[in-house]
């Protein structure tokens, strides 16, 4: 019979995220890869959490701040659309 103890990662908010022990780090990263993933620095990537514009984790034992792979995906994705919508009007004169 498997040990079903569980981890608690408190989440952004005060709210609390109870995991499998064998999950509780796996699809989340720490600071410094999350800022590699979005190509910021580790400093914007603590403030876009403190605004909420990132879902922010705590590790349940150190408090270090963990991020979700899938969420930084999906903010890329969109950061990446954001661009390909301005740079294709920016090759647009503007009327005179």
């Amino acid at each position: 019979m498997q040990d079903e103890r569980r981890h608690i990662i408190a989440i952004g908010g005060g709210g609390f995220l109870t995991e499998p022990e064998t999950l509780t780090l796996e699809g989340y990263v720490l600071v410094r890869e999350a800022s590699e993933i979005l190509g910021v620095s580790p400093n914007t990537v603590r403030a876009w959490g403190a605004d909420g514009k990132v879902p922010e984790f705590r590790h349940p034992v150190n408090n270090y701040r963990l991020y979700k792979r899938a969420d930084l995906e999906r903010i890329l994705k969109q950061l990446e659309r954001s661009v390909s919508v301005v740079s294709q009007g920016a090759g647009r004169k503007r009327p005179k």
